[in-house]
């Protein structure tokens, strides 16, 4: 119990919010010594749990204790945060060819107003998505055509059966 109350206090934890996380980070499972099989202690127990220690004047004196041993051995117990990190889709930049270069170049698009300028995230950068090259915007194409490729393996078949491409 005492180790929920460090928990809270570690990270600014209500009650409920305290038994939210130990039902939902493993983290705080194994630091309060539970298993997953095992019930999580609830938010009433936890305050009741508090109080008792607070009516004790126990509560200061287990944190110095706890302070002072954490420091001997040569850690230092500072607050931290909680961060629910969730991945979303960012709407895709319909952006031309020269509005692209121009942005590279570290410049601002003529033309654009106050309020596109707010809307487009200028630092963005493109990148290969699942290891595939975007077309070339010269060229427009980011493979050789159908009836290159069937040209190109006719070739590296005729030569491993032997023949000459």
């Amino acid at each position: 119990m005492f180790r929920i109350l460090g928990l809270q206090a570690l990270y600014s934890l209500s009650d409920e919010q305290a038994e939210s996380q130990l039902r939902d980070r493993l983290f705080f499972m194994r630091f309060v010594s539970l298993a997953l099989h095992q019930v999580v202690t609830d938010a009433k127990t936890i305050w009741l749990y508090r109080e008792q220690l607070k009516q004790a004047g126990a509560m200061e004196g287990l944190f110095r204790r706890c302070d002072t041993v954490l420091a001997e051995q040569g850690y230092l117990a500072m607050g931290g945060q909680i961060i629910n990190a969730i991945p979303i889709a960012a709407p895709r930049q319909k952006l031309t060819l020269e509005e692209k270069t121009t942005i590279r170049e570290g410049g601002t698009p003529e033309g654009w107003s106050r309020a596109k300028r707010a809307q487009k995230d200028r630092d963005a950068r493109w990148t290969l998505k699942r290891g595939r090259a975007s077309p070339d915007p010269r060229t427009r194409s980011a493979r050789p055509s159908r009836s290159r490729c069937r040209s190109l393996a006719t070739k590296a078949t005729s030569a491993s059966i032997g023949g000459v491409g």
